[in-house]
């Protein structure tokens, strides 16, 4: 897991946020179209984290990319075709590994057991989550995990405070087993303003 994590997430930096074909040097720019962008694959890694459904999509969208990338000569720029064909299959990789909410390999391992096994996705007072690994302030190895809350619950401050302290105590205890060798902080905040309304509020 930690291998294929990698290579997409260094590749999935260089895909352009539009496949404009047009744009200079997209074509000779695109070191994300080789088969290097998906090395480490395999779909065994991923059962009990994904549905069967997102599984075997990653899988499909692996095994599809990894057929045009290997048609492209590391010394020519990719063809418009290969780009078109090769582009949104990384992009979907991309969108199910959800590198937003889980910033490394250990956080999506142990975020999406978490979430499965407290069902947190159908629970209303949360809105959102993001997990991450890595050293907390003493530098022990730690596992952060921030929930965000919808925004109605976050300005009633009674029941903002029962749900964190409910849910802090299951996430927290579901971490601990899913992650024995890491400390766990949950945090809560309600919705976060984008950087432009924040600077003009």
């Amino acid at each position: 897991l930690h291998d294929f994590w990698n290579s997409v997430s260094a590749a999935g930096r260089g895909l352009p946020a539009s496949l404009n074909l047009d744009a200079p040097g997209l074509r000779s720019a695109d070191f994300w179209l080789t088969p290097q962008a998906v090395a480490g694959f395999e779909e065994s890694d991923f059962e009990g984290l994904l549905s069967d459904d997102d599984r075997r999509e990653l899988a499909d969208r692996v095994r599809d990319f990894q057929a045009v990338a290997s048609t492209v000569d590391p010394y020519d720029p990719a063809t418009r075709e290969a780009v078109e064909q090769a582009g949104p299959h990384l992009r979907r990789i991309v969108e199910i590994l959800d590198f937003d909410r889980y910033q490394d390999a250990d956080a999506f391992r142990i975020g999406k057991r978490i979430e499965r096994i407290l069902g947190l996705d159908r629970r209303p007072e949360v809105a959102g989550l993001t997990f991450r690994t890595g050293p907390d302030h003493a530098g022990s190895p730690s596992l952060r995990i921030e929930v965000e809350v919808p925004p109605e619950l976050s300005r009633d401050i009674p029941r903002f405070l029962q749900a964190a302290r409910h849910l802090r105590e299951r996430i927290t205890l579901v971490a601990r087993r899913e992650a024995p060798d890491l400390l766990s902080y949950v945090f809560f905040h309600g919705p976060k303003q984008p950087l432009e309304s924040a600077a003009r509020s």
